[in-house]
């Protein structure tokens, strides 16, 4: 009697190890089709997939300042200037002017400096009375404020982990590059 109690468990627990077994082969089984979906998800829509940063990628605050001297060479003293930096990798870097009372000749000059660069791709704004350009992922904006009480210039550049213009470094041939780069 002792040795067929033996055999029942051992046949008992082999069955038990194969379900166990089976489970987690179906748990697997599952997983990797989620995984293959989302590849394949991917694969069908490249414009809403941008990756993440990576160390190197972030421009130095040496490198805004280099190319904002570029574009406000021989404009009026700025009133304001700002720097932040948030982030080692992802986040955003950000510099900024603010010009105000601008004459026309101020705004001439940047204009001017803007295409003597001839590194500036423009993209369409939803913003009114502003401009946006694109540099590889480093984004231009200019916004000129025409109201009677206050005029004034602002100029930035920045870049963003999650930003249009890293977007359409990454991928310019999305329906978000099209939006952008094309005249509505």
């Amino acid at each position: 009697m002792s040795t067929q109690n033996f055999k029942s468990k051992t046949i008992g627990s082999r069955i038990k190890d194969i379900f166990v077994t089976l489970v987690g082969l179906f748990a697997l089984s599952i997983i990797g089709l989620q995984y293959y979906s989302v590849y394949q998800f991917n694969k069908q829509n490249p414009d809403l997939y941008t990756p993440r940063p990576v160390k190197g990628e972030k421009p130095s605050k040496e490198e805004l300042i280099r190319l904002m001297n570029d574009i406000t060479n021989n404009l009026n003293q700025q009133s304001r200037s700002s720097y932040k930096n948030e982030g080692v990798y992802e986040g955003f870097i950000f510099l900024s002017k603010t010009y105000t009372n601008p004459n026309e000749q101020t705004l001439n000059q940047l204009e001017s400096n803007i295409a003597q660069q001839n590194i500036w791709t423009k993209i369409n704004s939803e913003q009114a009375n502003t401009q946006i350009f694109c540099h590889e992922q480093i984004m231009l904006e200019k916004h000129y404020n025409r109201n009677e009480l206050e005029k004034y210039l602002y100029i930035s550049i920045r870049w963003d982990s999650t930003g249009k213009c890293r977007d359409l470094h990454y991928n310019p041939d999305s329906n978000l590059a099209k939006r952008l780069l094309h005249s509505p």
